[in-house]
């Protein structure tokens, strides 16, 4: 099966329904926070600082369930879409997000803790 959504259809679709995206998972937030909640309970709790490179952040739901095992984490939030990107940012104003299509991601070999 041949993929023909680009890059730039999938960024459209996110901007066009990141006014509703909260609102709509705040009616389903078990199953929408249980791959956050079940995710976690793989990572042990750790004070030192770690890097976590949260790919597709969203709006940033991810947040709040890893500083809840790691609260000196270094979170880099990376997301496509930039409506997604103002809802997070409006959210969570000390947190970092970035741009980015993902097929560019460029990072230093081993510079991350947990993805």
């Amino acid at each position: 099966m041949k993929n023909n959504f680009t890059i730039e259809d999938v960024k459209e679709h996110w901007d066009s329904v990141a006014h509703i995206y909260n609102h709509c998972n705040d009616k389903s937030t078990n199953p929408h926070h249980w791959r956050f909640i079940e995710g976690i309970k793989h990572i042990d709790k750790d004070s030192k600082p770690k890097n976590v490179l949260s790919i597709v952040s969203r709006t940033g739901d991810a947040i709040p369930h890893i500083y809840s095992k790691l609260p000196n984490a270094r979170i880099f939030n990376f997301e496509f879409s930039q409506k997604m990107i103002d809802i997070a940012e409006y959210r969570f104003p000390k947190e970092k997000f970035y741009m980015c299509d993902l097929s560019t991601l460029e990072l230093k070999d081993n510079s991350m803790d947990y993805i």
